[in-house]
Parts: C-alpha cells; sequence; structure tokens
C-alpha cells in the first residue's frame, strides 16, 4: 500500500462520516452547534487539494478530496437553505440574551408573549391572520 492509497483511503472515510453530517442535517432541517464557518473552512481547503494532489502525483489523495469536497459543498448548500426558512424566537421577559431558530415557513411570524405564549400569524397573500 502507498502512502497516497492510504492517504486516499483516509480521504474517502473522512467523507463518509461527512456524509452522515449530510444526512442528519437533512433528517432535521435545522443545525444546532456547528457553525459554518468551520466546514467553509475545511471546504477551502478541500478545492486546494483538488489542485496540490495531482501536481504531486496523488491521484487516490485527488479522488477521496473530490468525495470531501462534494460532501462539504451539499452541506453547505443544505445549512444555508434551512437557515433561510428560520425565523429568530427571542423571550425579552425571562431571557433577553439567548435565542433558537425554530424551522417555519417564510409566510409565518413567531414570537413569545410575557407570559411565555409563543404567538404565530400567518399570511395568506393579502393579509396576516
Amino acid at each position: 500500500m502507498t502512502p497516497d492509497l492510504i492517504n486516499g483511503l483516509f480521504e474517502f472515510v473522512g467523507a463518509a462520516a461527512l456524509a452522515l453530517n449530510v444526512w442528519k442535517l437533512y433528517q432535521d432541517k435545522e443545525s444546532k452547534g456547528v457553525h459554518w464557518l468551520s466546514t467553509g473552512f475545511f471546504t477551502t481547503w478541500g478545492f486546494w487539494n483538488l489542485f496540490f494532489y495531482p501536481s504531486l502525483g496523488q491521484m487516490w489523495s485527488f479522488a477521496g478530496a473530490v468525495a470531501i469536497v462534494l460532501v462539504n459543498v451539499v452541506w453547505l448548500i443544505l445549512r444555508v437553505h434551512y437557515s433561510r426558512r428560520s425565523v429568530m424566537i427571542v423571550d425579552i421577559e425571562t431571557d433577553p440574551f439567548r435565542y433558537r431558530t425554530t424551522p417555519i415557513p417564510p409566510s409565518v411570524i413567531a414570537y413569545s408573549t410575557p407570559d411565555g405564549e409563543v404567538v404565530t400569524h400567518a399570511y395568506d397573500g393579502q393579509q396576516w391572520r
């Protein structure tokens, strides 16, 4: 086994592990506890590897890097897609420094009243109800 093949296997196993993140994000429709910047950084590094590995003649590593970049790009696209569907719900009365995002269709707004009740209003295209 060559160092290129070993590195390529690590890259492919990494891509499979990252694919689990994509699947989880797809199922949950939201991302908590993971900042997009870390995946963005490693995606950028992966794009660099798409240039770097062929310059060294490491084609197994290159193939693994392609897999990692594709999986990371899919995760970033889903992350952006699902973050655009969320609204921020802030309960100023109980804790003004914490917030959570909840997936809600773009035509719905939600807010928390001082007694903790979450109120939603829907827009039917002509008026809010």
